[in-house]
């Protein structure tokens, strides 16, 4: 517990530097917020792959397809991907280009769902028959 304290304290520490860098060294905020982002995502990855460990247990145990789990955990992958990006252009002051990301993304997104929708609408087609 007193790990994600500490990260939050941390990201309001980086605030504040970066809102007083701001006006004087706007690259050097710029640079400062993404280096923070960096080490945010580096931080959590360990209590995340523990995650998956224990999603990747609990399905196991299941009659989940397991290739089903794997496509959602590569949108939910992109998903945070495609975020991170977006927030990083609306931080740069292209706000436009992270729209463009986010919209992108969202194709992305359902593309890589088609698998998943494909073998929905055959089991609703088959539970039709």
């Amino acid at each position: 517990m007193m790990d994600w304290l500490r990260l939050i304290l941390f990201i309001i520490i980086i605030h504040m530097f970066r809102t007083l860098l701001k006006e004087q060294a706007p690259l050097f905020s710029f640079l400062l917020g993404i280096m923070a982002v960096i080490f945010i995502y580096l931080y959590i990855i360990d209590p995340l792959a523990e995650l998956f460990g224990l999603f990747e247990t609990f399905i196991s145990m299941t009659s989940i397809q397991s290739h089903y789990v794997g496509i959602i955990f590569k949108m939910i992958g992109v998903s945070y991907l495609i975020d991170f990006f977006h927030l990083l252009l609306k931080d740069a002051g292209a706000e436009a280009l992270g729209m463009l990301v986010d919209t992108i993304g969202k194709i992305m997104l359902l593309i890589m769902a088609i698998p998943v929708i494909e073998d929905m609408f055959t089991f609703i087609l088959t539970l039709l028959d």
